[in-house]
């Protein structure tokens, strides 16, 4: 082979650097680097002062529950032997309502009874209507009460009002159960909680709503140009939200408006009572694209300029004639093997050695091919004559054996024993099985493998025809065409029907005159197994029709369960009288025309 010969020329890399280096200036580079830096880190840092916004919302939403919490400690006590008298009761309440004009009513429950009840707005037309609704809206806050949420809350269905559950324990006192329970309501009113939420942050519009952990809007507050349209276009969005555990991380999403926004939710003293608080994209970076846009414009054009020569470079030097070798290389993998990069020389000096490598490589793959296919076709050669000649010599033994078994009834006459010719059948049986695995792997034209359906259909004629019975005296039902298995697993079928049909054989030849001749059904069939398609399973059943026990000799036996065992067949239970049947695996048995 002559020596690979010297590229000459400058080298890629040198070329590309000096290209880019007249056309890049680095100062533009990095003052889009640095002006893209700088902008991200104001974007995060506004990130961060609305998140700060809506823990504020969030916190003056808690301020409300937790003003809930002192008017009922203040104004209610365990200790107060007061409790549960209507007149003080009501005085309280009035002291409250006149205080805290965001109340629509409020009363007092124990045990499940309403003490008081100051209804300053005429939410109620009868005592009777406010027992009702009282018991109706305790009903509704039993869940939280439950978990000592304090307070608890719950909506009113024409969502004006906000209740607020708030529970008042309550010593024993004039006969009263010892651990009994007071629940002191105030209904705060939803345009007040709106009227906390939508005071301004930032300086920037955004919409602001209090929701539960299912999604369910109290109350909102939106943007003058967004109206309800500021919420996520869908409502899985939020639950996902607080599910994951982001709260106070500010989560980017698409609003029902079709603009994109980033939402933040923050938790209230009530761990079921939340605030989300959402800004447009375009209104919350709005300063800081401005200033990202007229930063980065003077560098951008030099960018450009210096992105168009380097393409151009790289589509020259680079692009081209990779593109040329993998065209070859495509060709050549196609099966085309005389396939050369022979332009590579004019290529750059990198890429022109890897040209002539490939051609060398290209080279030395056609020889060893070359080589290879020869070999190959030697050993083919050899190999199909050597199993012709081991064919040739069972043939030869099972004919020596043949002239024994016909000069074996004279030998009978002169004394000898008449279980010799069942000896030499049997031995005759089992090399005419070998035979028969070497005979039908050879004429399938694949030295290794072998068709089980022509196996087993040659197997039992040839034991037919050395048991003495009619074609008839058989009924087969064949297995399917167009598998073969390895040269091993053949020779083992073979061998097993050898050692285990010949009881059933001689099970009709040694029927009485007058009797009526049973027939031996035999059913071999493969399936594919349901857990691995790859793999098969070939049945064979052996069985007398009409049925009838079978009685193989003890060496007959022994060698069906060596047999057996050798296919690492698994034995059925019988499910008529002298029925055999095995379940024998046949790993990956591919397809004859495949």
């Amino acid at each position: 082979m002559p020596p690979a010969k010297t590229v000459r020329g400058s080298g890629l890399r040198q070329k590309v650097v000096t290209l880019v280096g007249l056309v890049l200036v680095p100062a533009a580079l990095f003052a889009c680097v640095w002006t893209i830096m700088q902008d991200q880190r104001l974007m995060e840092i506004k990130l961060g002062l609305a998140t700060r916004a809506s823990i504020r919302s969030a916190q003056d939403v808690s301020t409300l529950l937790r003003d809930a919490n002192l008017i009922a400690a203040t104004n209610f006590s365990s200790d107060d032997p007061q409790l549960t008298n209507p007149e003080r009761c009501l005085e309280r309440l009035n002291d409250i309502m006149r205080e805290r004009r965001d109340y629509g009513f409020s009363a007092l429950m124990v045990n499940g009874a309403t003490v008081c009840m100051d209804d300053a707005g005429g939410s109620f037309a009868s005592p009777e209507e406010a027992q009702i609704a009282l018991t109706g809206i305790r009903d509704a806050m039993a869940g939280q009460l439950a978990r000592k949420l304090n307070p608890a809350f719950a909506l009113s269905d024409n969502g004006r009002y906000l209740y607020l559950g708030v529970t008042v324990p309550h010593s024993a006192s004039d006969g009263a159960a010892n651990g009994a329970e007071g629940l002191a309501i105030f209904a705060l009113r939803t345009d007040a909680l709106n009227y906390t939420i939508a005071i301004p942050r930032l300086g920037i519009e955004r919409g602001t709503a209090v929701m539960t952990p299912q999604g369910d809007i109290i109350t909102q507050s939106s943007p003058t140009a967004q109206n309800a349209e500021w919420l996520p276009d869908s409502k899985e969005f939020l639950l996902s939200i607080v599910e994951n555990g982001q709260l106070n991380t500010p989560v980017k999403a698409r609003s029902t408006s079709d603009k994109t926004s980033h939402y933040f939710i923050s938790p209230t003293t009530n761990p079921d009572l939340l605030v989300v608080s959402g800004y447009q994209d375009d209104m919350l970076f709005a300063t800081e694209r401005s200033v990202l846009l007229s930063s980065l414009l003077p560098p951008l054009v030099m960018l450009i300029a210096a992105a168009l020569g380097t393409l151009w470079a790289v589509d020259r030097l680079v692009v081209r004639w990779i593109t040329y070798l993998q065209r070859v290389t495509r060709v050549y993998g196609s099966g085309r093997l005389s396939a050369r990069a022979v332009h590579i020389n004019n290529a750059p000096r990198e890429i022109a050695e890897l040209g002539i490598a490939f051609n060398q490589m290209a080279d030395n793959v056609a020889n060893l091919a070359i080589q290879r296919e020869r070999a190959a076709m030697e050993k083919g050669t050899l190999l199909r004559e050597l199993h012709h000649r081991v064919k040739n010599n069972f043939q030869v033994i099972a004919s020596l054996l043949s002239l024994q078994k016909r000069s074996a009834p004279a030998g009978a006459k002169n004394g000898s024993s008449a279980g010799d010719d069942e000896g030499l059948r049997f031995i005759d049986d089992h090399v005419q099985a070998m035979s028969i695995a070497y005979r039908v792997g050879y004429s399938s034209g694949d030295l290794g493998e072998a068709p089980p359906a022509e196996l087993i259909h040659d197997v039992i004629d040839c034991l037919r025809r050395s048991a003495g019975l009619a074609e008839n005296d058989i009924i087969e039902d064949p297995a399917a065409a167009g598998y073969l298995v390895d040269l091993d697993r053949a020779l083992g079928i073979t061998l097993y029907f050898a050692a285990t049909l010949p009881p059933y054989l001689d099970a009709v030849a040694k029927t009485p005159p007058g009797e009526d001749r049973p027939k031996v059904h035999i059913n071999s069939t493969i399936s594919a197994t349901e857990d691995a398609p790859s793999s098969a399973v070939l049945k064979l059943q052996f069985s007398l029709i009409p049925p009838r026990e079978v009685t193989p000799s003890p060496l007959q036996e022994r060698l069906a369960r060596a047999y057996i065992r050798q296919l690492d067949a698994t034995l059925v239970p019988p499910s008529a009288e002298g029925e055999l049947t095995i379940l024998a695996p046949l790993e990956s048995p591919r397809l004859a025309q495949s």
